[in-house]
């Protein structure tokens, strides 16, 4: 949770890309069933596409994409 508030650009972006990766290839069902994902993925995914940079906003929307499917 503290890296999507982090102040580096660099450690928020490896947040919202471990997010689009752990999407990609992790069991999509399994993990939205999930308490987790309703309680820490999701806000978490939601602050990352209301971020101030246009990269992690865009990665953000991507792991979105992932988890629409």
């Amino acid at each position: 949770m503290n890296i999507c508030s982090d102040n580096n650009y660099k450690i928020r972006r490896d947040g919202v890309l471990f997010f689009k990766e752990y999407f990609k290839e992790g069991d999509i069902k399994k993990i939205i069933k999930s308490e987790r994902f309703a309680e820490t993925y999701l806000p978490t995914l939601l602050d990352f596409i209301n971020d101030e940079d246009l990269h992690i906003q865009i990665d953000a929307i991507e792991a979105c994409c992932e988890v629409l499917d």
